[in-house]
């Protein structure tokens, strides 16, 4: 583009309505070259100062603004070539609108989705494992179903008698996560988690804080690349929607409150789990900066469950008096 052209198509931008519809029609790739014209250019500065205009893209782009108690967090200030955090060039909430977008973006980067095996996945895009997170009982034993067993198989009868060590060997509450030596699973540590079981009390809200202590788990050992098997959607009974659900939304609230740099591949072993864990990630990257409301989670899936119990056909049986 020549000088001129150039010139030409930043004057169009100096034409108010014009402007706000072509940033309601960008998409979030587009913006960090329309925002390095802006504050190159005096006329067209003060669109970085509009904190309503900003409001308003980000509940376009994001469903909603930035959660306020991130804004005092210490962030990773990603380079765009000028200084958007300087607050005399540019408003609050274009900055907060900025960190949705490098959040979203280092969310969708870090999380994948797989289907398979746990026990046979070595790597995520040709990196190799260091770690394998699975959830498992409270007593942390092989009890031969699902990806426990599947780890169990993988490690060899080193972790086998490792948690039965009498030293080791105990009961762990629901929602934590213990970390032990690989042995011959090919990677450095196991996370063992212990997820709820869908008749518990609040169990969502366990299901949470299974997932949270499994990501502090996986930060505080140190690794960056791990597969998690998708924690209590099997044998615990917590149906898929739901429970992709909270293992998405409490994961991406870790990451950007922690800024973990690594790779996460949750792994689906059934169809109906691996579709509700896609459908759910790409429900939370259209609506990022909603925050999780476990108690509608669990209204939900209670009030489904009274619909369905209604549903089910009494039958009537007759006695003929002898």
């Amino acid at each position: 583009m020549t000088s001129r052209s150039s010139s030409s198509a930043l004057q169009v931008f100096a034409v108010e309505g014009v402007t706000r519809s072509i940033l309601f029609y960008l998409d979030l790739p587009s913006f960090d070259a329309i925002l390095f014209a802006f504050q190159s250019t005096p006329e067209l500065r003060g669109y970085l100062q509009d904190n309503s205009l900003w409001t308003e893209l980000s509940k376009m782009h994001f469903k909603e603004p930035r959660d306020s108690e991130l804004q005092f967090l210490t962030l990773p200030v990603i380079d765009r070539g000028w200084n958007w955090k300087d607050r005399e060039r540019t408003c609050i909430q274009l900055q907060e609108f900025l960190h949705s977008i490098d959040e979203r973006t280092q969310f969708d980067e870090t999380v994948t989705i797989l289907e398979g095996d746990i026990g046979h996945i070595h790597d995520i895009d040709g990196h190799p494992l260091d770690g394998i997170a699975f959830p498992t009982n409270s007593h942390l034993t092989n009890h031969y179903v699902g990806a426990a067993q599947a780890v169990f198989r993988r490690a060899g009868r080193g972790l086998t008698d490792h948690v039965n060590d009498p030293s080791f060997r105990g009961r762990r509450p629901t929602g934590s996560a213990v970390a032990t030596p690989a042995f011959d699973a090919g990677v450095r540590t196991l996370v063992h988690c212990v997820g709820p079981r869908i008749t518990m009390p609040n169990c969502f809200e366990l299901l949470a804080t299974t997932y949270e202590n499994a990501m502090s788990t996986i930060l505080h050992e140190g690794l960056t690349c791990v597969t998690l098997a998708s924690i209590s959607t099997g044998n615990m009974g917590v149906p898929s929607e739901e429970g992709a659900q909270v293992a998405l939304r409490t994961i991406q609230k870790f990451l950007r409150a922690n800024h973990w740099g690594g790779r996460l591949a949750i792994v689906c072993y059934d169809e109906p789990v691996l579709k509700a864990f896609k459908k759910q990630k790409q429900l939370l990257l259209e609506q990022f900066n909603e925050t999780l409301d476990l108690t509608a989670i669990q209204n939900g899936y209670t009030d489904a469950l009274d619909r369905n119990l209604r549903r089910v056909p009494v039958e009537r049986t007759f006695f003929r008096e002898q």
